[in-house]
Order: structure tokens, then C-alpha cells, then sequence
């Protein structure tokens, strides 16, 4: 089977190599083992990997991320927003996955929007209820796996189906979790830290004309880094030292 970029296998065992751990020898995932693995340290590696991937996927990418995403109330006049029904609207588009992150865009960019027990919460008013036929106008980040598919199907997909660059920040996440959980070396964490730093500055940011979230990487370029006291002006000429009064 073709993968883009690391497969989950291939991601388990670089979360392994962090702390020392032999890779895992089989061809399944331990998740999807005909006998179910539930204890072992590649399974513990594989729920790091599938913890930071809702995480990291909640920031919002450009293969997750839809800009001005209208939605129609017309559930019990509430906006589902996560589970099976995220996304469902009558005369509008019909989508069905977990949404993880959004905002108000476009008409409703003013707007005061989160998520509150699977459905879209009005801030503004307090409330979840909308009045029926009522056009929201959002930006998300959702889930890159479809939310409707089985639980075999949506994992590993959520994290195969990732760009090769979102898959190496996701990993360099889950590995300096990982190595703090089981060894905790100080050594290693500024190590594991550093790595995390590069694929950060590496991966594609969201940039269209109407910015949704998560523009700018954590950390700036270092060529944009200057020390305290930094100036480019030239330095003045003259004597090195100052002349002396006779």
C-alpha cells in the first residue's frame, strides 16, 4: 500500500527509537492486531501518535481547513458540529465529519462562535439554539479522516491521509511526550525539542486571502531573531579610544 510520507508503522517505531525501544516487528499497527494489544510500549507509541494528531489537526492546516463553510440550522434549529451529523444542513452543503476548531468568516465574521456539546455555541447570546433556516458562515478545522466512517477505517486514516510535513510536526510532537512520560532525560527533551522546532518552522501554514487560524509557526525564523540591544545602523567612525586633554 502506497503512504504519503511515513506510514503509522514507520511513525511508531521513530516514536520507539526516542527512547531506546527495539521497532515493532509486525505487519499490522498494534491497535489492529488480530489479537487486540492494549498494554505493550509500540501500543502506548501508537495512542501518543493518535492523541497529537486530534491536537495538532484542532490547529488547523490547509488539508483541513475550510474557509467560509456555510451551515443551515435546521436540526432541532441547533448546528451540529461534530459527530455523525456535523455539518448536516437542508438547502446548503452536506458534509459529515468531526469539526475540531472554528470561527465566525464572511457575514459572520463579528460573530462570537465555539462549540458546545457537539453543537455550534452562540457566545454572543448564550445559547445553541438558532432560529430555524438560519445561515451560519464559519471557518474550521476538521478532522482529515471522515468522521462517518468506521472506527477501522478513521484510524489509522486521520493520520495516513495527513501532508508528509503535518505527519513529521505530529510525530516530533508525540516524541517529546513520549520520551517525558517514560525516561523524562532532560538531555534528550532539549534534543527531541529541537527536532520539534524544525518541522514546526517547516510545515505549511494557511495563507488565502481571508486568514483563517494558525497563520504563523510557534517559533520565528531565525533570521528574524536578533539579541537584546541589536541595531543595523552603522557603527560611528573615529578614534578608538577617546583623545586625551593635554
Amino acid at each position: 500500500m502506497a503512504y504519503l510520507g511515513l506510514s503509522l508503522i514507520e511513525s511508531i517505531n521513530e516514536v520507539l527509537e526516542s527512547v531506546g525501544e527495539p521497532p515493532w516487528g509486525q505487519a499490522n499497527h498494534p491497535s489492529h492486531t488480530s489479537v487486540a494489544d492494549t498494554t505493550s510500549i509500540a501500543r502506548r507509541a501508537e495512542d501518543f501518535i493518535r492523541r497529537e494528531t486530534i491536537r495538532s489537526q484542532a490547529l488547523g492546516w490547509p488539508e483541513n481547513t475550510i474557509v467560509n463553510l456555510k451551515l443551515e440550522a435546521a436540526n432541532n434549529d441547533t448546528v451540529p458540529v461534530q459527530g455523525a451529523l456535523a455539518g448536516t444542513t437542508t438547502g446548503a452543503t452536506d458534509l459529515t465529519y468531526d469539526i475540531l476548531a472554528l470561527k465566525g468568516s464572511g457575514p459572520d465574521a463579528h460573530r462570537n462562535y465555539g462549540i458546545r456539546g457537539f453543537l455550534l455555541w452562540d457566545a454572543d447570546n448564550g445559547t445553541t439554539a438558532f432560529t430555524d433556516g438560519t445561515l451560519v458562515y464559519l471557518t474550521v478545522a476538521k478532522t482529515v479522516a471522515d468522521a462517518g466512517d468506521t472506527e477501522a477505517n478513521f484510524w489509522p486514516a486521520n493520520f495516513e491521509n495527513c501532508s508528509p510535513q503535518l505527519k513529521d510536526l505530529i510525530i516530533a510532537n508525540a516524541k517529546v511526550i513520549f520520551q517525558r512520560r517514560i525516561m523524562g532525560a532532560m538531555t534528550n527533551d532539549a534534543a527531541l525539542q529541537h527536532e520539534w522546532m524544525t518541522a514546526d518552522m517547516r510545515t505549511p501554514r494557511n495563507s488565502p486571502v481571508d486568514p483563517p487560524m494558525n497563520l504563523q509557526p510557534t517559533l520565528a525564523p531565525q533570521s528574524s531573531v536578533r539579541p537584546a540591544g541589536y541595531s543595523q545602523r552603522s557603527p560611528q567612525q573615529g578614534p578608538a579610544w577617546p583623545m586625551q586633554k593635554r
